[in-house]
């Protein structure tokens, strides 16, 4: 995984409490991705994509045992005004 300064900065800031996050990568237990992997696959902002992304990814928890999910995520560009979406 390329990890983007945000990213870098998650994984200083959960070592500084306790969570070894490449060790919980590992296990399946964290997952992160870079705007582009998350957001913007094909270059656009597409909902649907991204939903499903989600949903696999919720999917995969419940057949791997996991008895809960949460997601976090920057929608900052939005904000900025990126032209990206698609309509």
């Amino acid at each position: 995984m390329q990890k983007s300064r945000t990213i870098k900065r998650l994984f200083h800031d959960l070592r500084f409490l306790g969570v070894e996050a490449d060790d919980e990568i590992r296990r399946g237990t964290l997952v992160m991705h870079t705007d582009d992997r998350g957001y913007f696959t094909n270059g656009k902002f597409e909902p649907e994509r991204m939903m499903e992304m989600l949903l696999k990814t919720i999917n995969d928890c419940m057949k791997r045992g996991f008895s809960g999910f949460r997601r976090a995520g920057d929608l900052s560009w939005a904000a900025r005004g990126r032209q990206e979406c698609i309509r």
